[in-house]
């Protein structure tokens, strides 16, 4: 905004972002950028322009703990947004989450917290603006969108659109925003729309087509508001480094210090099925070798990967399960049919191989595996899994040296002679071989293995003798993890002829 800008006087924008911020009536809208680039009050003056232009408009202003507004969003929409008259008499403060700011027209702000949502998921609005999003969780972020159901204005005309508008920093990219909005498409001062790949049909039989936009992202210009910053400010900013800096003033969502696999980076780490395998029908050649593993577990998800290693070491995770609430016997089953359409689809592309050529070679009369670990000590599940033709070698569970194995399997490395940056370890985009658990869709819980490298963290010291001690990563949300470990460590521990993975 022009530093002249007047509270009251209307929006007046001074970058891309913020003007496509304030026309846009995409149903998810979210507002990345740097510190200092107006996001908090870019969500006010919508809110403030919605309030004016149509009468009886219900907005909420929001954010995760209500008394983190007072010093902060409220100050923006009360100060800078707003007149001092409008204020005076429009304000009504309330010390149980109300507080709400009225319009001539009819129109209100309800500012409250998710903290003591109160009035805000009880009642019927037009549209949510959430400051500081980055510190939501998922099951917050849905609670929100429910009340989003105005649909009428005072004059009984239909409200044009609901939105729930987010402004935030940048966070990991485990964070459950960047898997939504994917802020990683677009470049600064730019866009990325998502749109309904198919028909949509609604209970009550209405057919919503293909193409409707979903959500939208926007990222902000590198540049953006900085001439309203004062110059402290700004050589604060560049005095920043590493990760801070990454986030904090050139906008990316990145992994922060403290993350156990501090070098995942989603764009290098997760790939597309490489076009060789086309051939195979997507699957790796037969003559890679394989590995399984299994995480077992039940309320917590049961984690069961196939793993393909190339001639040069390289690991890809290319099927996995990752689902919870489900029985061992039924996982096998999956897992079971999941084989057995590798088998034919390998053999099938052998056949047709050998179709003009003789001898033909052999089929091959079942997936062979160099390994298929899983945690010997829990004998019940281990033994329903083997009762059902499944064997398994006992991994070998060092937490700390499987730890520092995956993550020198991860680790980026620069090739001298082609210039090419590569891995040892890989993950398929679209391993997971069913529909994402709809029980950790609910919970904002990873729903495979990737989703969790960039979530996993240290543990702090302990601080008092009832403190667990400190095992090298926050057990929770690590099972595809622990998957992994177990198959990479232990393969490599087992003598099985791969000592030069992280060589």
């Amino acid at each position: 905004m022009d530093p002249r800008h007047k509270p009251g006087a209307g929006f007046d924008t001074n970058s891309w972002a913020q003007e496509r911020f304030h026309w846009s009536q995409a149903p998810e809208l979210l507002y990345s950028g740097h510190r200092g680039s107006s996001k908090s009050r870019t969500i006010c003056e919508k809110a403030d322009w919605l309030c004016r232009t149509i009468p009886g408009a219900r907005i909420v202003l929001s954010r995760k703990k209500r008394e983190h507004m007072g010093k902060t969003t409220l100050v923006t929409l009360l100060t800078e947004t707003i007149t001092p008259a409008h204020k005076q008499w429009g304000w009504n403060p309330s010390a149980d989450g109300g507080s709400t700011l009225y319009y001539p027209n009819g129109s209100e702000i309800l500012c409250a917290g998710l903290d003591n949502p109160g009035r805000m998921l009880s009642g019927e609005f037009m549209a949510n603006f959430t400051d500081q999003a980055e510190e939501l969780d998922e099951e917050e972020f849905v609670a929100i969108g429910g009340s989003l159901r105005q649909r009428t204005d005072r004059l009984g005309n239909r409200i044009p659109f609901q939105q729930l508008g987010l402004a935030c920093n940048p966070g990991g990219t485990g964070h459950f925003l960047y898997r939504r909005f994917r802020p990683d498409r677009c470049a600064h001062g730019s866009s990325y729309v998502q749109r309904s790949e198919k028909e949509t049909r609604l209970l009550n039989g209405k057919a919503f087509p293909a193409g409707r936009v979903l959500r939208e992202c926007i990222v902000a210009g590198l540049a953006d508001n900085m001439e309203n910053l004062p110059p402290a400010y700004q050589l604060w900013l560049e005095s920043l480094t590493g990760r801070y800096r990454e986030r904090f003033v050139l906008g990316k969502w990145v992994a922060f210090e403290g993350s156990l696999f501090d070098h995942f980076d989603e764009r290098f780490h997760v790939i597309d099925r490489p076009a060789s395998w086309a051939e195979w029908g997507g699957y790796p050649p037969p003559t890679w070798k394989r590995v399984r593993s299994v995480d077992f577990g039940y309320t917590a998800p049961f984690v069961w990967q196939w793993w393909a290693i190339s001639p040069e070491k390289r690991w890809y995770l290319y099927r996995e399960i990752y689902r919870s609430q489900r029985m061992v016997a039924d996982h096998a089953k999956v897992g079971k049919a999941q084989e057995a359409r590798e088998l034919a689809a390998l053999n099938a592309a052998l056949e047709a191989q050998d179709k003009d050529k003789w001898p033909r070679r052999p089929m091959l009369p079942r997936l062979s595996f160099s390994g298929s670990y899983a945690d010997h000590a829990d004998a019940e599940a281990r033994a329903q899994l083997e009762n059902l033709g499944f064997s398994t070698d006992p991994a070998v569970k060092d937490r700390e040296a499987g730890y520092q194995t995956l993550y020198e399997a991860m680790a980026p490395r620069l090739n001298p002679v082609t210039n090419a940056t590569t891995a040892r370890c890989y993950f398929i985009r679209d391993a997971r071989c069913e529909a994402p658990d709809p029980h950790l869709v609910h919970s904002g819980k990873p729903t495979c293995t990737h989703e969790e490298i960039p979530l996993l963290q240290f543990l702090p010291e302990p601080t008092t003798p009832t403190q667990p001690e400190k095992e090298g990563n926050i057990k929770r949300n690590d099972h595809g993890y622990d998957a992994a470990r177990y198959a990479l460590h232990s393969h490599l521990m087992g003598g099985s002829g791969d000592l030069t993975l992280l060589k």
